[in-house]
């Protein structure tokens, strides 16, 4: 027989005992993990410092004071942004706070060798089919709805984590996504008319307080009774009084079976509010995920603006240097130390266009909420969800404002044309809203369409935004069968 290849064995030996060994690798990741620190807290808002670069948006953090919060945004390599879900009067400055690693991915590459990938403990959300006519805050707790206000405070269990979803999940990625073609059908003639909602679309309805929004969301929700499109509302602030009008006129119109309503009272943190926004998207996202079409409706996406202003407020008050920190990044993702001497202003390229880095950021921030609304594509199950959120506005003041073109020293000609062509566009798009007739709706996805009730086909995560003229004495009329 032959003589065996003693050195190929050992290299094969050497290789075997090279890979890692799972409970040693935890282990060592374990004892590796970051704790962070607490820099500022304020309304269930938390700036944290030192938390593990690699854990994703939704991560759970435990605070050494037992209270619990969710990973909200990555500042930079040493910031980080978190919502605290309870116990956010007994944080203070300077407590630690730390992620748990709850399972290890091992890889063993003949090239690159052995190696390791941390998965992180998510919040999780109630998502369950029992939520479909009750009335719940995020943690999936029972809420005092009018008449029955006792007995429902009284109900200690949770109820609907049968199934469940991350409390702020991941974005569906384009390959995953499918063009935009069916109508959801909303009951209200302009927008059914002017503006043809897509499922899977995300819908921007804005106008000052009392001009009708919240009666254009409901109207819209009454309209799927029927239509086998479940749907999410999102209350915020509301008494219980107040929640138990909402239920009665969905129980009248022959919706509250089919509608799930997650709500935070009036005096909740700004942190809650959030919460409560994310969760009523994770329900969507859930029937979406099983082929199913929802509607979210979000009453305002105020907290989502408050919340991100907060977290701005809490870095000013830390200092000028941490205000720029994570503003700048190399090729590979790197911070990139701005001077104090310089401003938030300076350009990056944000998605193919030139921002500036502050705006990167609150954009990147906003996009955790309205980049949920997808339509998936027939491998994915082909479901939807669409998100309808009610933003604050404020009339058209027919002040026209001065296209300032100091901040673009910096750039070619070339591209302070574009630049100014872009901002002058916009300026002339914001002018139309004061020559809007009244009841008239304007889009703003560029120009106005007045086509059929079919959408045109949209690219996968479209979005548009109607604005509501309070001047109008019936800006959206109902669709009524004949």
């Amino acid at each position: 027989s032959e003589e065996p290849d003693w050195n190929e064995e050992m290299s094969i030996f050497q290789k075997r005992i090279s890979r890692p060994n799972q409970l040693a690798t935890l282990r060592e990741l374990e004892s590796k993990t970051h704790v962070g620190k607490v820099l500022y807290v304020k309304d269930g808002l938390a700036i944290i410092s030192g938390l593990n670069t690699d854990a994703p948006v939704g991560t759970k953090l435990s605070f050494v004071t037992g209270a619990i919060g969710v990973l909200t945004w990555h500042r930079s390599n040493n910031l980080a942004f978190a919502v605290i879900l309870g116990g956010a009067s007994s944080i203070k400055v300077g407590d630690p706070v730390e992620c748990k690693i709850i399972g290890v991915l091992q890889v063993v590459d003949e090239s690159t060798g052995p190696s390791t990938k941390k998965e992180y403990e998510l919040v999780s959300a109630p998502a369950g089919d029992d939520l479909f006519g009750r009335a719940v805050n995020f943690s999936g707790v029972p809420q005092a709805v009018g008449a029955v206000a006792d007995a429902a405070a009284t109900e200690a269990t949770t109820v609907g984590f049968r199934k469940t979803r991350p409390l702020l999940n991941q974005q569906v990625n384009i390959d995953s996504r499918e063009q935009i073609t069916e109508c959801l059908l909303t009951g209200v003639k302009g927008l059914d008319i002017l503006t043809p909602l897509g499922r899977g679309m995300n819908l921007l309805v804005m106008g000052p307080r009392g001009s009708g929004k919240t009666t254009l969301a409901i109207d819209a929700v009454l309209a799927q009774a029927n239509s086998g499109v479940r749907c999410v509302y999102a209350s915020l602030g509301r008494s219980p009084e107040q929640l138990g009008e909402l239920v009665s006129v969905l129980r009248k119109g022959g919706a509250q079976a089919n509608t799930a309503i997650v709500a935070s009272a009036s005096g909740s943190t700004l942190g809650q509010d959030l919460a409560t926004i994310h969760a009523a998207c994770s329900i969507g996202e859930r029937v979406r995920d099983e082929g199913g079409h929802a509607l979210v409706v979000l009453d305002t996406v105020k907290p989502l603006i408050d919340a991100w202003d907060g977290f701005i407020h809490g870095l000013t008050n830390l200092g000028s240097n941490v205000v720029l920190e994570g503003l700048m990044k190399d090729s590979m993702g790197r911070d990139i130390m701005i001077p104090s001497d310089e401003d938030d202003e300076k350009l990056v390229d944000y998605h193919g266009m030139l921002v500036s880095g502050a705006v990167a950021q609150r954009r990147g921030f906003l996009s955790t909420l309205f980049m949920r609304a997808a339509k998936l594509n027939r491998t994915g199950g082909g479901g939807s969800m669409t998100l309808l959120p009610l933003v604050p506005g404020r009339c058209a003041t027919g002040v026209k404002k001065k296209i300032g073109m100091s901040k673009y020293e910096t750039l070619t000609e070339d591209q302070k044309v574009k630049i100014k062509a872009a901002l002058e566009a916009k300026a002339k798009l914001e002018t139309s809203f004061e020559f809007a007739s009244p009841g008239e709706i304007e889009t703003e996805v560029g120009r106005i369409r007045r086509g059929g009730p079919r959408p045109r086909r949209r690219s996968a995560g479209a979005a548009m935004a109607v604005q509501v003229n309070p001047h109008a004495e019936a800006p959206f009329t109902r669709m009524r069968k004949p």
